[in-house]
């Protein structure tokens, strides 16, 4: 970590000095100092409880903008509550010293209980599984760690972790470029590269970090080396920790509650000694006594036989081979059940591709997958000198211009296709670019023999794009115009194709980062460049299923293509007609709240895309393929009231119109091909109509709604799963004694609640102190997500609302007086709240 407050000269204050100044706490002792501070041992007089005060270094106070964000991070630190998260109690500043009280944790770090030393499988996945949930805790309030490490983690007396230490946490979203923050070894790739690419997996790429040295004393190397193969634990371990510490933050786990979940099957009955308990409880020698045992079962065997030393290292070295060998043996039989299992799975995937080239077939004949040609007279020379990039870079005039003379140096000829991995990674549309500056495309594999060819030349860390993605109507293509034979999860978004070792392939949003091949034809032709994948869908357009370029989705009929190239109005017009289609003209209501919907999740802040419409120099708007100009979505302010120069129609990300200059460029523009649309088909008065737009509306809402409540259930759950832990943790800590006496009333509270919910009627003046405090706690923050989720429902019910008078408002206009009679009911229908409007939308009572 970097930090350009860290001054090695910090003295700590002495015993004396902060009793003086913080009169309301007894100072007993100094506990440890660190780059970011002093800690001390205290008592909290007001409370009588203790407490452990952190004084940072006086240059902290004196930094306003440091203060400032000190002030904000202690605010989000006391937030948090839960068992497995050190508590926040107070903070401020004396003196000009800035300080904070903490909850003292009676223990010794994770990273002096078990440095150098192996963990029992069982007890590192209840460590890691606790330290997921008190993570989930943070980063429900959106309070990232940044620097998860042993050292950060204390374990109490019961050997609980609780995690500490959150100098580095800043609110999701509000980084420091100029930082890297966390500690080498622990420490996301992407932060290395990116400081400001901190999210929730950046934390859970540390947490598997340590699972893995928990279990194999070390943390792993750039080569991963199975946790398995070394400690014996079961394969399970190895999945999660390397889907932890994917070097592709999407390809990790969702949340720290997804990898509690995993992990936390893996647990056992804990065994009668617990080696991190002992260390916890500072019997040291011990644990350490037992670990050696553990360690060298064998060499204790021998030693008691009384047999000479040196027949003692001969029969650990026989053992040693031994163990060798059984490892090779399961491995290689590993391997070949993995092999059976892909060749079954490949005769399968080819003979459903068979049946559905049978069912497809023209008079008997079979579709099969060409291979490109190969130029006559072509030779394959592989460039020499210099690396693949610097060969690539020289060799790049006349790959562009389609000359197939020299290949950078790495390079591979496969079935009439030259390839180059590269590692740089980019996202979809970048990716494609660079390979079309290069003459060439994305890797296109249309024969599952390819896939697993080029699968096998990556890195267990690597993750391709391929040349492939969706082509509307849950169906995908190669961006070249190979027909689609493999199989792959469906997706109504925009997406595009990714893969890596295990040869599955998985539909990813563009914006996405990941390695990939670049890819030549011999012949020098580019079939997949973006200009020609435009050209086939226009040559296409008027067959039953036209070749829609790779990212294309569909909606009522039509077929859209968001394009993030930056061109001006006229030139995104010109290659939308290119391609037999039109810039976008949302006319209706349902397609404009698509549309909104669609660019606005897909581009960034402070971007826009070009749609269909504009305005000539003192004239009035138009949509470009001449539909008539019917109803406006304009954002506060536009469109400019000066009519006097031209203006071109774009979305924001905001979701509304706004307008520019044509000759301006915007990153994104819209392509749309739909059936022709009737001039009147949307001013018809019918019920009909009124009816489908209520009905499209209120399945949207309804839609959103359930995303809400299945939002704050989670929410709901984790806060059981607080409370399930935190009883469970109270029930380890008491005695054999106090067990059997508050056995019925821990019970009753564990098992009394329903569908997540903790009653508010239990007794509490049966239950201990500490269960008490629990059951407040949680039943508090049950209420609150009680509030939070009705108003969240409200809000919603009154943007359907306003969505349904802007619709009456319409139609009042265009003197639809059925339509506006209809609407006006749905209006009415949902003026009342609460769980009536809930029943209303949902039909559900």
């Amino acid at each position: 970590m970097t930090n350009n407050h860290s001054e090695p000269d910090f003295i700590p204050p002495t015993i004396e000095e902060i009793a003086a100044l913080l009169p309301a706490y007894d100072i007993q002792s100094f506990i440890a100092q660190g780059g970011m501070g002093a800690v001390y041992m205290a008592s909290q007089r007001s409370l009588d409880r203790p407490v452990a005060i952190k004084i940072l270094p006086r240059h902290f106070g004196e930094d306003a903008e440091f203060r400032a964000s000190f002030e904000t991070e202690a605010k989000s630190m006391a937030k948090l509550n839960h068992p497995n998260l050190i508590g926040i109690y107070d903070f401020g500043q004396v003196d000009g010293l800035l300080y904070i009280i903490m909850e003292l944790v009676h223990g010794k770090s994770l990273y002096h209980s078990s440095y150098g030393q192996t963990v029992a499988p069982t007890e590192a996945a209840r460590i890691i599984g606790e330290v997921c949930r008190g993570l989930a805790n943070a980063h429900k309030h959106n309070i990232l760690h940044r620097d998860i490490k042993p050292s950060n983690i204390l374990l109490d007396p019961s050997a609980s972790p609780k995690i500490g230490d959150f100098g580095l946490a800043r609110p999701v979203g509000e980084h420091e470029s100029e930082h890297i923050f966390g500690t080498p070894g622990y420490t996301a790739p992407e932060v290395i590269y990116n400081p400001t690419a901190v999210d929730e997996s950046t934390d859970l790429y540390a947490v598997g970090i340590m699972l893995y040295e928990l279990l194999t004393g070390e943390i792993p190397g750039d080569n991963y080396e199975s946790a398995a193969t070394r400690t014996h634990c079961s394969p399970k371990f190895d999945a999660i920790i390397r889907k932890a510490t994917h070097p592709n933050p999407g390809m990790r786990f969702r949340s720290a509650n997804e990898m509690a979940n995993a992990i936390e099957p893996l647990m056992e009955d804990k065994a009668a000694s617990n080696p991190l308990l002992a260390h916890a409880a500072n019997a040291r020698t011990t644990t350490a006594a037992k670990t050696a045992i553990s360690r060298t079962s064998n060499q204790a065997a021998y030693a008691h036989s009384g047999k000479p030393k040196a027949n003692h290292s001969f029969a650990r070295n026989i053992i040693i081979i031994i163990a060798l060998l059984i490892a090779i043996y399961v491995a290689w039989e590993g391997l070949q059940k993995v092999n059976e299992k892909r060749a079954l799975e490949q005769a399968e995937l080819i003979a459903k591709q068979k049946e559905a080239q049978n069912k497809n077939s023209n008079k008997g004949k079979t579709k099969t997958i060409p291979t490109p040609p190969v130029q006559k007279g072509f030779v394959f020379k592989e460039a020499q000198d210099g690396t693949p990039l610097e060969t690539l870079a020289r060799l790049q005039p006349q790959l562009a211009e389609g000359i197939r003379t020299e290949f950078p140096k790495g390079s591979i000829l496969k079935a009439g296709r030259v390839r180059l991995f590269i590692k740089e990674k980019m996202t979809w549309r970048h990716a494609q670019e660079f390979c079309e500056n290069h003459g060439g495309h994305l890797a296109i594999l249309p024969k599952s023999s390819d896939l697993t060819w080029i699968t096998s030349k990556l890195g267990y860390d690597d993750s391709i794009w391929l040349g492939a993605g969706t082509s509307g109507d849950h169906k995908w293509c190669w961006t070249d115009g190979t027909p689609w034979s493999h199989e792959i999860r469906n997706t109504t978004k925009s997406s595009y194709v990714s893969t890596d070792q295990s040869e599955v392939l998985m539909p990813n949003a563009g914006s996405k980062l990941h390695s990939f091949f670049i890819e030549w034809n011999t012949d020098g032709s580019t079939p997949a460049s973006f200009t020609n994948q435009l050209r086939r869908m226009a040559e296409s357009i008027h067959l039953p299923s036209p070749i829609l370029p790779a990212g294309t989705v569909s909606f009522d009929g039509g077929s859209y293509l968001l394009v993030n190239k930056a061109l001006n109005w006229n030139q995104a017009l010109e290659l939308a007609q290119l391609a037999g289609g039109v810039l976008a003209t949302p006319t209706t209501i349902e397609e404009n709240d698509w549309v909104f919907s669609f660019v606005s999740s897909n581009i960034q802040e402070n971007q826009a895309c070009w749609i269909g419409g504009n305005r000539p120099a003192n004239g009035t708007w138009a949509w470009a393929n001449s539909e008539p100009w019917e109803s406006e979505s304009w954002a506060s302010g536009a469109p400019n009231a000066d009519t006097t120069s031209p203006a071109g129609c774009a979305i924001v990300s905001s979701g509304e119109w706004k307008d520019y200059s044509p000759n301006s460029q915007q990153a994104y523009f819209l392509i749309e091909w739909s059936k022709t649309k009737s001039s009147t088909s949307h001013i018809e008065s019918t019920t009909l109509v009124s009816d489908a737009i209520i009905v499209a509306k209120r399945k949207i809402c309804a839609q959103l709604l359930s995303d809400i409540q299945a939002r704050h259930e989670k929410d709901f759950t984790s806060n059981i799963k607080g409370y399930e832990l935190e009883l469970s943790s109270l029930s380890r800590g008491l005695t054999h004694s106090l067990k059997q006496t508050y056995a019925p009333v821990l019970t009753k509270m564990q098992n009394s609640y329903q569908n997540n919910r903790i009653p508010d009627d239990l007794d509490r003046e049966n239950m201990p102190e500490k269960a008490a405090e629990i059951f407040g706690s949680h039943l508090d923050k049950q209420n609150r997500i009680t509030a939070i989720l009705l108003s969240d429902t409200e809000d919603l019910r009154k943007k359907y609302q306003t969505a349904l008078q802007k619709v009456a408002a319409d139609y009042k206009a265009k003197k639809l007086t059925s339509n506006l009679r209809q609407t006006k009911k749905e209006i009415k229908n949902t003026q009342q709240g609460g769980s009536a409007f809930v029943e209303y939308i949902t039909g559900k009572k």
